[in-house]
């Protein structure tokens, strides 16, 4: 994506060779280093993941431009989705050499439907049925608050 040799000695430095020490009582432990690098809840975890996110869009956008990979053409404007992003979830939407590209990521095949957070995705969703087991869920889960407060 460009960086520089100091930005990414910087990075490098913050995820391997970054020393820390705990103060109890007020004194200062000897140092030791991290082991494993950047944790969950770290304020630099969440931008070095948008950063690795952003050069992934680059990357599938790159390979879709070369017809490396086919994308999905959606909707009535053919808007072309390659692949969906949340959180720390990627699901890549092609067509041709599924299994291949799969095998090689180490990774399932999906079909539509799906359910991803509880929500159906792929479905009919204007169709009622649909909404079905989304609508027992949340019953189900309004029973057991109302068996906790009785």
């Amino acid at each position: 994506m460009g960086f520089g040799d100091k930005w990414r000695q910087w990075i490098f430095s913050c995820l391997k060779l970054a020393l820390i020490l705990i103060l109890v009582n007020g004194s200062p432990t000897k140092e030791f280093t991290l082991g494993r690098g950047i944790h969950q809840g770290d304020p630099l975890s969440s931008f070095l993941f948008i950063l690795t996110t952003e050069g992934l869009n680059i990357l599938t956008k790159a390979a879709t431009e070369k017809e490396l990979f086919k994308c999905v053409k959606i909707g009535n404007d053919k808007v072309n989705v390659s692949h969906l992003q949340y959180e720390d979830d990627t699901m890549f939407i092609g067509v041709d050499e599924l299994n291949y590209v799969a095998n090689k990521l180490n990774c399932q095949v999906g079909a539509f439907p799906f359910t991803y957070f509880g929500l159906p995705i792929g479905a009919k969703m204007n169709k009622l049925s649909s909404w079905y087991p989304v609508i027992d869920k949340i019953n189900y889960r309004c029973l057991l608050e109302e068996e906790l407060f009785l």
